[in-house]
């Protein structure tokens, strides 16, 4: 019995207690968090210059700004520091101004790398659909090679966008995540990989074979100037070289995309991949292959998700693989990025989102804490337990088994436990950054030290009861909650000494009185008048017995 009015107790208890917790450690980027978005469109980034004709290698290039869309949590969201995934759409590389015979085109306002980044803001991300620029002469290799490089060089400029203009956006610079659907997903791979001593041959000056310059020089791929910001909505900017940010991301997500080359998996720049693909993708071969299935003259060999993962396994480096079996390019449900008139994603596309959040949420998070504290405590007693050294913009979040929490502060590196009558328990803590990114989990198991309760007897007289110890289905609190008296009213007790402590959620003896017990109908009156406002704990302790019940002082 002592055993279940404890019990009843702690459960009111961790019920107080799961409330808190449950605000306190969120699946923010895990789930949906929000029930809407801010949206700012068109914002320059960086300016480069274009191409907008390739003949026989002749390039004819004009100036051009590139802009993107930006989604947000919406203004309540107070979160700072928050991670960010800048997205790329597909398309091919092709520029429909100069190749409209083909309708393999793409631009930032494609209908999933928008509802994706949507998605993301209402998880908690920053999110954003960037344009780069796109181009090529169909039958020159060289002519697509470069236009995968000045896509790189604009993923690069829009992550160092980011890190220049990082307070705006409230953004952790150390927690930007890239992804692209396609040439987009190409995009995502050659900027996170290529070292600076890999730049391609196909990226320097192009000259004929009289020595004429005709295509120019690229630049190294994290060179492209990015603007900074002097005013947020409306939005002011002047160009800034951002030569002191890297341009390489934290993480990237690949949707059906491939490498020029699987070597340079094994580079200095690495950053943690997530991968899909469908097995029968003839637009980008998920193994080694041609683009298009060899329609488009000029096209190089790629190498595509299912010789990447060797490439990564072979180096060590954090990924995700996904190979959808006979599925073909863009399985999640569009026609160059774009829904169906008369529906939108299919069944692929939320499980898709799920496993890329999940993955950003694994690569951005903290290591357990340190957990310090009695691993083998008595039952009714209370212990502390703590992270030493606790990160000081850090929050706690905690777990016990087997007893209840009894600080008035949950979310701190501290907590205290009152140990319920049972031989297990355990005590688990993860900490919560102030992008509310919570770590693994640290976890203490308990060997909890028993008190044996001693039986009840009767005597064979009906008409005299006798109990060993307190029967706890009779010991009543009143009133509860109390102003100034509180009244211990208890029954079937047997005679002897009883110590009544009054304790606090600190586990602070704040009173105690030694009562005889005499018999039947046995009431004590504390006086609570002189207690702070809050929950305490009565302790009933006798020869044989050991109860606690809560109070409310008000």
């Amino acid at each position: 019995m002592i055993k279940n009015i404890t019990l009843l107790f702690s459960l009111l208890f961790v019920i107080a207690w799961n409330a808190t917790l449950n605000a306190q450690c969120t699946n923010r980027y895990k789930e949906r968090v929000f029930s809407s978005s801010q949206f700012y469109g068109d914002i320059d980034y960086t300016r480069s210059p274009k191409m907008i004709a390739s003949v026989l290698g002749v390039e004819t290039n004009i100036n051009k700004t590139l802009g993107m869309d930006i989604y947000m949590p919406p203004p309540i969201d107070n979160a700072v520091k928050r991670p960010l995934v800048i997205l790329a759409h597909g398309g091919g590389f092709v520029d429909v101004a100069f190749m409209g015979w083909t309708p393999l085109v793409g631009t930032k306002d494609n209908d999933d790398m928008q509802d994706l980044a949507d998605t993301m803001a209402h998880r908690g991300f920053v999110a954003a659909s960037i344009e780069y620029r796109v181009g090529f002469d169909p039958l020159s290799e060289k002519s697509m090679r470069r236009a995968v490089w000045r896509a790189a060089q604009d993923m690069s400029a829009a992550i160092r966008f980011f890190r220049e203009n990082a307070a705006w956006f409230n953004i952790d610079p150390d927690r930007i995540f890239i992804g692209g659907s396609s040439a987009g997903a190409f995009t995502c791979l050659h900027t996170a990989f290529i070292d600076d001593s890999e730049r391609i041959p196909e990226s320097y000056r192009q000259d004929n074979i009289l020595g004429w310059q005709i295509a120019p020089d690229l630049g190294e791929l994290h060179s492209r100037p990015v603007e900074r910001l002097t005013g947020f909505n409306p939005f002011s900017s002047y160009a800034v070289p951002a030569a002191n940010h890297s341009g390489v991301p934290n993480g990237v997500v690949s949707f059906w995309g491939a490498m020029g080359d699987p070597n340079w998996v094994a580079g200095t720049n690495q950053a943690p991949t997530i991968m899909f693909h469908g097995t029968n993708d003839w637009v980008v071969p998920v193994d080694e292959g041609k683009p298009f299935n060899g329609l488009i003259p000029g096209a190089p060999v790629t190498y595509g998700t299912q010789v990447i993962d060797t490439a990564m396994t072979n180096q060590g480096v954090m990924h995700e693989t996904y190979l959808e079996p006979g599925q073909p390019h863009e399985y999640w449900g569009v026609l160059n990025g774009n829904w169906p008139p008369f529906g939108g994603p299919n069944f692929y596309w939320q499980p898709m989102i799920q496993k890329t959040s999940d993955f950003f949420y694994k690569v951005m998070q903290p290591a357990a804490p340190v957990l310090t504290g009695v691993a083998t405590p008595t039952a009714y007693t209370l212990e502390q337990y703590e992270v030493p050294n606790p990160d000081p913009n850090a929050e706690y979040c905690w777990e016990v088994d087997g007893g209840s929490i009894v600080s008035p502060t949950t979310n701190g590196s501290i907590i205290r436990v009152y140990w319920w009558n049972q031989p297990n328990g355990s005590v688990s803590v993860r900490s919560m950054d102030d992008a509310f990114v919570i770590s693994e989990t640290a976890e203490l198991a308990i060997n909890i030290n028993t008190v044996p309760i001693a039986p009840q007897k009767s005597s064979s007289n009906s008409s005299t009861l006798t109990q060993v110890g307190v029967s706890e289905s009779s010991i009543g609190l009143a009133p509860n909650p109390a102003d100034n008296e509180l009244n211990l009213i208890m029954e079937e007790v047997e005679e002897g000494t009883y110590t009544i402590s009054v304790v606090d959620m600190m586990g602070r003896q704040v009173k105690q009185t030694v009562w005889a017990a005499s018999g039947f109908e046995n009431k004590v009156r504390l006086d609570v008048a002189n207690l702070v406002p809050g929950t305490y704990v009565v302790q009933l302790v006798g020869e044989n017995s050991r109860v606690s019940k809560r109070f409310v002082k008000r």
